[in-house]
């Protein structure tokens, strides 16, 4: 892992786990737990909840077979940076700080849940 620091603030190191189960990881489980959650919510067997979250994991990690971990922060990441940069944020200065809000929020919750932040943040860890 590369760390970029800068001269502004002190830098953190930020130390990540490799282990997942079964090619599993922890971002892989938002498409289980999520469309399981609903599923449960709208039938009353709860292992029919279980099968459609099996479902959709399955379905996502096929989809997603051949791109390295940590895919969708990056996508997202790319989302808001170019939300940030784009013409509607230029013409209005509320929506760019509402992306650097929602992107800082989004960056603490991966870094809380146990994920990288995001590129467009990683050159500031605090604690």
């Amino acid at each position: 892992m590369h760390l970029r620091t800068t001269t502004e603030s002190d830098t953190y190191a930020y130390a990540t786990s490799p282990l997942n189960f079964g090619g599993v990881e922890k971002e892989d489980l938002l498409f289980w737990m999520i469309p399981m959650a609903i599923a449960n919510n709208i039938m009353d067997d709860p292992f029919y909840a279980f099968a459609v979250g099996c479902f959709c994991l399955w379905l996502y990690k096929r989809l997603t077979a051949n791109t390295p971990p940590g895919h969708m922060v990056l996508r997202l990441s790319i989302v808001m940076g170019q939300l940030e940069s784009g013409d509607l944020a230029t013409m209005y200065p509320a929506v760019r700080k509402v992306a650097r809000a929602l992107n800082r929020f989004l960056t603490n919750l991966w870094l809380e849940v146990g994920l990288l932040p995001s590129p467009t943040y990683c050159n500031r860890y605090e604690p």
